[in-house]
């Protein structure tokens, strides 16, 4: 175990060992014996044996080597039954072939079978240049591999795309494990194509000694390319969603389920701090968080978890960063065929610090370098993107690209959910082509500057003819939403706005902790120097969350919108799709980061809503 730190010292060292029952033994601690399954061990060590093959091309994509120990783990898990948990897999026998991936398995946390990020102490961070595109021919390629104890080891993945669920059937079929290893792979001739629907690429597996988040890991060499940029080309028609259903639960799923969405996705570096330093302080964290994170990530994840399939067009370097955002959206599902990959420049991402003592979040944001211009997202793939969604989510980010996007939604008639987070350069082209609208606190009074939120809603409506809905979120006070309405009311119906939210408030009962919904009936709101409006108003309440749970409010903005995304796809009467939006976002406030918490589909907490 003293052998000098290095890549090839790694392979010629260890591999070895890893291949071997008696290498194993010799690595496995003593201390464990009769305590654990040999050729479980055995497995999981034929899976990291061949990351780090001494031929690179033989070594695995991460997608394979994810697949692969779902595949054994539900090989030893035989008591799973139609109920997983959250650190639960697949379901074993169901014509339904999805899965629940663990929310905190990213790239740069531990968690699962991912390198754990340790804090304050050297640790190993293996990152993997990813890919998401199709596994081409995975059951006939060429593999090379040690046999391991008795058993050899077959892994039959097969699934038109690497974010898809486990092939169950094909699984069953295969065992016990009979062929040799995970698979090969080929050296990348070329990362992205535009006009093809099958991707090129061969990751490379870097291992440094110490964690860093430099351009390009230790080892890393940039895959030959010929373009400053490239846009990863369209999937498959496949297309899966990250979460475990059973098969009772088929129906209850939106008919129309995919989505595409455009704006940020970037890294988040979540430090917590005991409290917020003042100005020239020197302070310490006390916990470090590296994840996904973006306004369009965290929403598509959330959507993606709840049973959509989302879709999104978004920009990043070829950077360890960059692969990282891909990855973990990836492992939850939301299809990245459509981001723009450039050659050159930084990925964005996003410094947030968690103040304990106020349970409030700082963000400072540095945008990705060169930003994504309208030119790179081609017409063809605009429309491969927009084939079959039946709604289109955009975070106000990305102006130009999304202004694009929105002209040739609305000629396709397809609603827009407008993300109004605050006032940002090219939203006003983007609002008059929005059906619905999810804005901050502060937006509709600074868009407006309407007196009051209720009559900056009336407002909003007025100005804005195509919306169906707009929802202000209010933090720990909940919502209000006002919904147009088609009927004419009765003049002598008329409401004012600011009156019918005060009445609306004072039904809220205080001793019920769940989330809940209040609403008017169809009438004439009137907004006093504005206008009068058709429609309703809905007040909702925000869950409330015992303090010692409360750990993290970043993106439960973003989870809110995610829900509510799915709660249009599922037709969701307002009534229902509030309380239920809030339910979301509390379970994502309860861990650190926008996307720890995010429940998944079979979360009991949401049995409710969606059954």
């Amino acid at each position: 175990m003293s052998q000098p730190p290095g890549q090839e010292n790694l392979v010629t060292w260890a591999r070895p060992l890893l291949t071997t029952r008696e290498g194993l033994e010799q690595l496995v601690d003593p201390s464990l014996a009769g305590s654990y399954d040999f050729d479980d061990m055995a497995k999981v060590a034929a899976i990291a044996a061949m990351c780090v093959h001494s031929e690179v091309t033989n070594r695995p994509f991460m997608g394979e080597v994810v697949q692969a120990l779902k595949l054994m783990y539900n090989d030893t898990d035989e008591t799973c039954g139609d109920y997983c948990s959250q650190r639960e897999s697949s379901v074993l026998e169901s014509d339904f072939k999805a899965d629940l991936v663990p929310s905190d398995s990213s790239w740069w946390n531990g968690g699962g079978t991912s390198p754990r990020l340790t804090y304050g102490q050297a640790s190993s961070l293996i990152t993997m240049d990813y890919s998401s595109g199709p596994l081409e021919e995975m059951e006939s390629r060429p593999f090379s591999a040690s046999s391991l104890v008795r058993d050899r080891m077959s892994l039959p993945i097969s699934h038109g795309n690497r974010s898809g669920p486990l092939r169950t059937k094909q699984y069953s079929e295969a065992k016990p494990w009979l062929a040799e290893n995970i698979g090969s792979r080929r050296r990348r001739e070329e990362v992205y194509s535009v006009s093809s629907n099958k991707r090129k690429d061969a990751p490379a597996v870097s291992i440094s000694s110490s964690f860093h988040l430099s351009p390009q890991p230790l080892f890393f060499t940039p895959p030959p390319s010929s373009s400053s940029s490239r846009i990863v080309s369209p999937p498959p028609a496949t297309t899966t969603t990250r979460v475990k259903i059973t098969s009772s639960e088929i129906d209850s799923l939106p008919e129309h389920r995919i989505i595409l969405g455009c704006g940020a996705a970037v890294v988040d570096f979540l430090a917590t701090v005991a409290s917020y330093p003042k100005p020239d302080d020197k302070i310490r964290s006390t916990s470090l968080k590296v994840q996904g994170g973006g306004n369009a990530g965290n929403a598509l994840t959330c959507a993606a978890r709840l049973g959509l399939n989302p879709r999104l067009i978004s920009k990043v370097a070829d950077d360890i960063q960059g692969r990282g955002v891909l990855e973990e959206l990836e492992s939850d599902g939301v299809d990245t065929s459509y981001f723009v990959v450039s050659k050159e420049g930084n990925s964005p991402f996003t410094y947030i610090i968690v103040d304990n003592e106020t349970k409030t979040r700082t963000c400072i944001h540095t945008p990705g370098y060169p930003p994504m211009i309208p030119d790179e997202l081609s017409r063809s793939s605009l429309l491969s993107a927009l084939n079959g969604a039946g709604l289109v989510y955009i975070d106000g980010r990305l102006h130009e690209t999304a202004l694009v996007i929105a002209q040739e939604t609305a000629r396709k008639n397809v609603p827009i959910l407008i993300d109004a987070e605050k006032k940002r350069e090219g939203l006003d082209d983007l609002l008059p082509l929005a059906s619905y609208v999810v804005c901050s606190s502060k937006f509709p009074l600074a868009w407006t500057e309407a007196p009051s939120i209720p009559s900056a809603l009336v407002s909003m409506l007025l100005r804005l003819p195509k919306i169906k809905f707009v929802i202000v979120t209010l933090g720990e006070d909940g919502c209000v939403m006002l919904e147009r309405s088609t009927e004419e009311a009765p003049a002598s119906e008329e409401k004012d706005a600011d009156s019918l939210w005060e009445s609306l408030k004072q039904r809220k009962d205080d001793n019920i902790a769940i989330p809940t919904c209040y609403a008017s009936p169809p009438t004439k709101i009137r907004a006093n120097g504005i206008g009068t409006v058709n429609g309703r108003m809905f007040v909702g309440t925000a869950e409330k969350i015992p303090p010692p749970e409360l750990v993290d409010t970043t993106g439960a903005g973003d989870a809110f919108i995610g829900a509510v995304l799915y709660a249009i796809c599922a037709n969701m009467p307002p009534e229902k799709m509030l309380p239920f939006a809030s339910q979301v976002a509390a379970a994502g406030c309860r861990a650190l980061g926008a996307r720890t918490g995010l429940p998944h589909r079979t979360d009991p907490r949401l049995a409710a809503f969606l059954h």
